[in-house]
């Protein structure tokens, strides 16, 4: 958490440059606007004052205040890490650390529901960044990356479910750090079709269920067919069976 470093061998006539310690209050802290970090100086034990308190000649590193209040940058430098210098006459002690990541946030997913066994999926959220990964339930996922507040993902499910579909984004290291959301899935269920038995020739059919969407696809005997919509759970639509056959619905 400390590191130390003088070049001289005294600071003033009550320590030696090499009694000098800078010390920061954690030994990482992520980029971006998520907080600052406290440094300290001390010598045999006790704080001095006396010297000003800088990061270098780089902004890329962030920055630091007179009282020692250190501020990260909102982008990851590389190296990712950042020495915090207190100088003093004739030495400069500094204390090094971590700069992460940042932390992805996730706060919405379109569409939403799910509503298509094969579709892409974009994540909105905030601080994405290049080389984040996306597993849906435990699976990992193509994905397409577009900015920090983007990410495209491919969902192919193998069959229809009501189940929540679990996604998680997670931003590379330094500092790997995930993000959790989950989108609902609504496909279609059937509660009744009436009439039941058909018979050769028209025949009107009322269809009633839960879950059916502007995108739902209806069919019979294996062909397209174009219901008119009742309601969001009755549709209504007229087949043709063969004046031989006589069918019943399963």
């Amino acid at each position: 958490m400390l590191l130390l470093l003088c070049s001289a061998a005294s600071a003033s006539a009550s320590y030696n440059c090499q009694d000098v310690i800078v010390t920061a209050a954690q030994s990482s802290i992520r980029v971006g606007n998520t907080g600052t970090m406290q440094f300290s100086v001390s010598a045999n034990g006790q704080p001095i004052t006396g010297g000003t308190w800088n990061i270098g000649s780089s902004f890329a590193y962030g920055g630091v205040d007179q009282n020692g209040v250190y501020y990260p940058p909102t982008e990851l430098p590389s190296p990712a890490s950042a020495s915090i210098y207190y100088n003093l006459p004739g030495c400069a002690p500094y204390a090094t650390i971590a700069l992460l990541n940042y932390a992805p946030q996730i706060t919405s997913f379109g569409p939403s529901p799910i509503v298509q066994l094969s579709t892409a999926v974009t994540i909105h959220g905030a601080d994405f960044v290049p080389g984040a990964t996306v597993t849906v339930n435990g699976q990992p996922a193509s994905i397409t990356f577009l900015d920090k507040f983007r990410i495209v993902f491919n969902l192919t499910l193998a069959a229809p479910s009501n189940d929540p579909l679990n996604v998680i984004v997670t931003n590379p290291d330094p500092g790997s750090a995930t993000a959790t959301g989950s989108i609902p899935a609504v496909f279609p269920t059937f509660t009744s079709v009436t009439p039941s038995t058909l018979v050769g020739g028209s025949n009107t059919l009322t269809i009633n269920g839960t879950g059916i969407t502007d995108y739902a696809i209806f069919s019979f005997d294996g062909k397209r067919l174009y219901p008119t919509k009742v309601s969001q759970s009755t549709y209504t639509a007229t087949v043709f069976v063969a004046p031989w056959r006589r069918a019943r619905l399963q």
